[in-house]
């Protein structure tokens, strides 16, 4: 059973940043890497050749270092983050197409999922009512979003756009496909950090140039007009990540209090992440820039009602430990 929904958007002041030398990032994991289950076939959009020139491994992920910055670029929220891998692109229709095959078994276990360093941010066995019980009714959540709208890059058997990113994700969705991978959410923190590029407080994933055309995805996608992940190179962050702008709105792993109108991190922020045991009610969304072409990534947050906002805009990506 789908629940009503309720979007809130807040939008948080930022301030400008330095430069920093990219680092060079190649579109393929280190060996020292996690492996991930939805690439093991090998097939298309979970293969090496994601991308416009099919030159991105569509399950790379890099390291992103730990360290200590300001989250939304504001002085009243330091975080410090430990070292972590995130995957290079949003999760393609491919890599979502083997856990799809999977299901149900593909469904977590009570503790999957959980973030080494935070205590009890594992899957809770009540939320297995969020998912769907079974193959069929998964692959119908993806035709058709609770809203009537279709989701367009969605087909049950693969017809030629594998490498678009997957959209029409729950958070109960994406948490479940992220630690079937072997891998988690990332949190809130963990995803202003490789955004911003650490310390270096970036405006944009790519620096402080605007957003354009040329670094990011806009607008829905209808069918015919699907873009593949990673089309926008000049839109990279630091650390190698595509479509950080733009794109899908990606589900972290914290919670929100429905009060809490301007989505405030937890402070003080030591690998942290708001899990708001007993007032669970919302989930957050990063990167509200889906149609917007005039502000930061780093000003906006999402509150989204539990258990789900599911509709074609909202996408992956997971984060692994080493």
């Amino acid at each position: 059973m789908r629940f009503d929904l309720c979007l809130l958007l807040a939008v948080l002041p930022l301030a400008s940043c330095a430069g920093r030398v990219e680092q060079s990032v190649a579109g393929a994991t280190d060996a020292s890497a996690p492996t991930h289950r939805s690439c093991a076939s090998n097939l298309p959009g979970a293969d090496g050749a994601c991308g416009p020139a099919h030159d991105i491994d569509c399950c790379g992920s890099s390291h992103v270092p730990g360290g200590s910055f300001l989250q939304f670029n504001r002085a009243e929220y330091p975080a410090t983050v430990s070292g972590f891998d995130l995957d290079l692109l949003e999760v393609t229709v491919g890599r979502f197409r083997a856990f799809v095959e999977a299901y149900p078994a593909s469904k977590p276990k009570p503790g999957d999922g959980a973030h080494p360093r935070i205590a009890g941010s594992g899957w809770r066995a009540e939320w297995d009512a969020a998912l769907p019980a079974s193959r069929e009714e998964l692959r119908s959540w993806l035709r058709v979003d609770p809203f009537g709208h279709p989701c367009t890059m969605w087909s049950d058997a693969p017809v030629g756009h594998e490498d678009v990113p997957m959209g029409c994700m729950s958070w109960a969705l994406a948490f479940a496909f992220c630690a079937w991978d072997g891998g988690r959410l990332p949190t809130l923190a963990e995803w202003n950090f490789a955004v911003a590029c650490g310390d270096e407080q970036r405006e944009n994933p790519w620096g402080p140039e605007p957003y354009d055309n040329t670094r990011a995805v806009y607008g829905a996608l209808p069918a015919g007009d699907l873009i593949p992940a990673g089309s926008k190179p000049a839109g990279r962050g630091c650390w190698g990540q595509y479509d950080f702008g733009g794109s899908r709105m990606e589900y972290v792993l914290d919670f929100i209090d429905e009060h809490n109108e301007q989505c405030a991190p937890p402070v003080p922020c030591v690998d942290c992440a708001d899990l708001l045991a007993e007032h669970a009610k919302h989930r957050v969304l990063r990167d509200i820039n889906y149609n917007k072409l005039s502000s930061s990534v780093v000003e906006g947050a999402c509150l989204v009602r539990w258990p789900d906002l599911q509709n074609e805009p909202v996408g992956i990506r997971c984060a692994y430990d080493r």
